[in-house]
């Protein structure tokens, strides 16, 4: 997987498509088009236009519902 720097986490991070995020997630990609969508988590969108997520963002809890350790951002 293409690794690179988040602009959340700034860190050379894994960046994974939409399809494998959702999957590490157990969500639908149309939940998470939302997620990417509200920027809950960070991603890269390609020259090709592919969305690339950083898959240290997917284990930080983000937007409604989000556990009481997330930042509880809300878009």
């Amino acid at each position: 997987m293409p690794e690179y720097v988040c602009p959340r986490c700034r860190q050379k991070t894994e960046h994974v498509s939409m399809r494998e995020a959702a999957r590490r997630l157990g969500m639908s990609r149309k939940t998470l088009s939302l997620w990417v969508k509200n920027e809950w988590v960070a991603y890269q969108e390609l020259p090709s236009g592919r969305v690339m997520v950083c898959s240290r963002c997917l284990l930080i809890p983000r937007g409604p519902g989000a556990a009481s350790g997330g930042t509880g951002e809300s878009g």
